[in-house]
Formats: structure tokens, sequence, C-alpha cells
């Protein structure tokens, strides 16, 4: 069963008991419907109107807690990967940026390239056919 975030809270301090008359109203009628569900107990012994957790009580805290901390790190995995793929996308856009200046760079010289290429040719083949 689900709790509201007060009962939840009430709960962590029953963890350590507390005095039914140190609480306000609201937190009386809490600890009531908390009684009434079987986790808490009254301890009589150690003081009129006093009231811990009961183990039902400690379960229920403990599973909540565990909740709370499967949920915690759910958002921190997905915190995570949310800046790895802001870290990837960065890189990509820098490797875009240095695509492009290399297109840039390559559309420049290959006018030169062009007239080059036939000279270092006819001379790699000149040497070839000199090795015969």
């Amino acid at each position: 069963m689900d709790y509201t975030s007060e009962q939840y809270a009430l709960m962590e301090r029953l963890e350590s008991g507390l005095l039914y008359q140190n609480l306000t109203e609201k937190e009386q009628e809490i600890l009531r419907y908390l009684d009434e569900s079987s986790l808490t107990q009254p301890r009589a012994y150690i003081e009129d109107g006093y009231y811990e957790l009961s183990q039902e009580g400690q379960r229920t805290l403990d599973a909540h807690r565990q909740e709370q901390l499967s949920l915690q790190q759910q958002s921190q995995e997905k915190a995570r990967d949310k800046a790895e793929q802001k870290a990837d996308k960065h890189s990509d856009r820098v490797f875009q940026v240095f695509l492009v200046f290399l297109g840039y760079a390559l559309g420049l010289i290959t006018p030169s390239l062009l007239k080059v290429v036939p000279v270092i040719w006819s001379h790699i083949c000149r040497i070839v056919a000199s090795w015969k």
C-alpha cells in the first residue's frame, strides 16, 4: 500500500520512537491511521503515550527507502546518459566542422594538384622504365 509523504515522514520519526502528546493534531491523526494499519505499536512500559514502528511498519519504511533509492539511481543514470549523449553530440559537431574545413582546403588545392599530378606521374613512369 502506498502512503503519503507526511505518513512516511512520521514513520521516519517513529523509527526512534516519539510521544503522542508532543505531536500536532495532524500528526496525531496520521499516527492513529498508522496505528490502525498496524504500522505502529504503543510502548506504554517505556512511557505512557510512547509509540514506535512495528515490525510491519519498519518493513514498509525500508521498502519505501529502497524504492526511493532505486528512483534516485535511475534518475542519476538518466542524467549520466544525457550527459554522454551531449558529449557525443559535441564531438560529432567538431568532426563535422573538421570535415568541412578539410573539404574546403582540398577544394583550394585541387586545381594545383591537377597540374602537378601528371608531371609527377610522368617522372615515375620514366624511373620505372629505366629499371628495365
